[in-house]
Formats: structure tokens, sequence, C-alpha cells
């Protein structure tokens, strides 16, 4: 159904209807003060004035009949905004991505700081001003109030908020100097005594065991025990030598005497598999940086 509003005279406008009416669209014109029908032209006649004319657009509203294309309308518009907004996170996105990658930032902390930009982004993407100083505190004490984390959580967020800033809008650091910050309170390490730790590590077994032997006797951090190679290990000078580990920094750490024949076994084993591998067509293992641009062979 269509609703045609056009001038029919000075004094006059006229009301056409055509794709068919209701009963409902038949009262909305005729409630109308002053109107008339024209059985030549086949069309109403309602008051040229501007009190006849809202109230012609009030009555067809209240129908409901003329809501439904404006809320699908609305919708798309919707719809539109929302892509229009997964656009640009994806792209604020990809070029942090790429900032964390030139300045060579590990995986990990690449994946935790766009964690939190992406986050950020998605809680500040409908303000029309910008993001800065403000949304920033703002955003830390939500984090602090509401979800409650740690003082390192909130500083490691901070890192990665003003890291985004810098390198990827380009906002000079002055302008951002007056962000919370927040302060660590020391606190005492609960820390096993030989013999509690021993205990836990004889509840283990396997390559488990020699893992937790391995962080318990060197001091190697978890994913620097399981990047591990065995190469690495230098069984004469009794020494193992860490690469790429916290802040990109290799470093060498003294080799327990006592878990050497485990140690030793296990790379047995491990080699076994590997040809195993080899034998079948697999055996393929990554290489880090451009070393298999360097050695393709």
């Amino acid at each position: 159904m269509t609703v045609t509003l056009s001038a029919y005279n000075a004094q006059t406008n006229s009301v056409k209807l055509t794709n068919g009416f209701t009963p409902p669209l038949l009262d909305a014109i005729r409630n109308i003060s002053g109107r008339s029908w024209n059985s030549e032209n086949k069309i109403w006649l309602i008051p040229n004035t501007q009190q006849a004319t809202q109230e012609l657009l009030e009555n067809l509203y209240n129908t409901g009949l003329f809501n439904y294309q404006q809320s699908e309308e609305k919708k798309s518009e919707n719809q539109q905004q929302l892509l229009q907004e997964e656009l640009y996170i994806q792209k604020e996105i990809q070029n942090l991505r790429s900032a964390l990658k030139v300045r060579h930032y590990s995986e990990l902390t690449s994946k935790r700081y766009t964690c939190w930009v992406k986050d950020f982004i998605e809680k500040n993407i409908k303000n029309a001003n910008g993001t800065g100083e403000k949304e920033i505190n703002a955003y830390l004490k939500e984090l602090a109030l509401k979800k409650k984390v740690s003082a390192s959580t909130q500083n490691q967020a901070l890192a990665a908020l003003l890291f985004y800033f810098r390198y990827v809008k380009n906002t000079p650091v002055t302008e951002l100097g007056s962000v919370i910050r927040a302060k660590k309170r020391p606190r005492i390490p609960v820390v096993f005594s030989r013999e509690e730790a021993a205990r836990v590590i004889e509840n283990l077994s396997g390559t488990k065991k020699l893992l937790a032997k391995l962080l318990y006797g060197t001091g190697m951090r978890l994913n620097e025990a399981l990047s591990l190679r065995i190469l690495d290990i230098d069984f004469e000078r009794k020494e193992i030598t860490i690469r790429h580990g916290k802040g990109d920094k290799d470093r060498r750490v003294m080799l327990p005497q006592t878990i050497i024949p485990e140690l030793k076994k296990h790379i047995e084993e491990v080699k076994k598999i590997h040809q195993k591998d080899l034998d079948e067509g697999y055996g393929k293992i990554e290489l880090p940086q451009a070393l298999s641009a360097k050695y393709p062979s």
C-alpha cells in the first residue's frame, strides 16, 4: 500500500491511495478535520495546513502499516554500522601486530597486547571525540574496580595501550603522561622447601617429571623448557644455553648432575621417534625467524 500526498491547489492537498487500502488506513484519513472525497479523481482532499498534514502523518503512523519498512531500514543501517566498526577494529589490530612484529616483541607479548587493545577499542568504538588519556584512565579504573585485576595485570594493559597510542595512533608520549599507573605492593613469595619440592616432583611421572626437575634444578621458565633444543645442552660443561628468553635475551644456566642420565635417556627416545617420523615422510620442525630462507636445504 502506498499513500501519496501532493498539492492540489492553494487551499488543499490531495491524498491518493494506491495498491489497495485497509479500514484503519481509511480511518486515518477520515479522522482529519476538513477532509473531503473527490469522486472524480478518486482522491481525498485535506486542508493545506501544517496541522492537517501533521495529523495525517500521526494517524498513518498509528496504523502500524508503515513501520516495518522503517524498522528494516534501521536494521540495515545498524548492520552497516556494525560492519564498519568491525572492519575498523580489524584494521587497527592488524596495524598493531605489524608494529609489534617490526619491533621484535615476543609472540606471547604480542598476543596479550592484542587482547587488551582490542577490548579497549571495542569499549570506545562509539566515542565520537576519539580516544586519549581520559579514556585510558577510565578503562584502567574499570579493570581495577569492576574486574578487580591485579596491579601487574593493570600495568600490562597500560603498557599495551601506550604502545598502541605511540606506534599505531602516533600520539605524542607527552600527551599520555598522566595516565594511571598501578603501584605493585611487595609481597613475600611462598617458596617450597627442598623436601616439599621433592615430594611434588615424586608425584609426577615420565616426561612431566623430567620437565619439573629441569625447571626446579635450572630455574628455567616453562616456555623456555618446552622450547629447549638438544644442541643447547652441553653435557661436558654441564650447562644449558637458553635462547630468546624473557626480553629476547640469551643466558646460560647450570645443568644439575643428577638429571643428566634421565636427560640423555630422554634424548635417545626422542631421536628414535624422530627417525621413525622421517622414515614415514614426516619429521618436520619449525625454524625460527628467517632460518628457513637462509638455509633452504
